[in-house]
């Protein structure tokens, strides 16, 4: 879907009239949001070591794997 799509879908859903400006600020809040998300991401697998280049070898299952 577009950023246009989406914007209108909100507007829809929150009873307000599409506005063409939403258009940058939907994307600037999604871009800061996956941003956020990565960070958040980044961090966690630091804290579960999960951040080490052989980790998937060490955590993989061998049955899995066939």
């Amino acid at each position: 879907l577009s950023i246009q799509a989406q914007c209108k879908a909100l507007c829809h859903l929150h009873d307000m009239p599409y506005r063409p400006y939403l258009n940058s600020q939907f994307s600037d809040t999604y871009d800061v949001y996956l941003e956020i998300l990565n960070h958040v991401d980044h961090h966690l697998n630091g804290v579960l070591h999960c951040n080490m280049p052989n980790w998937h070898l060490l955590n993989a299952c061998l049955c899995c794997s066939y």
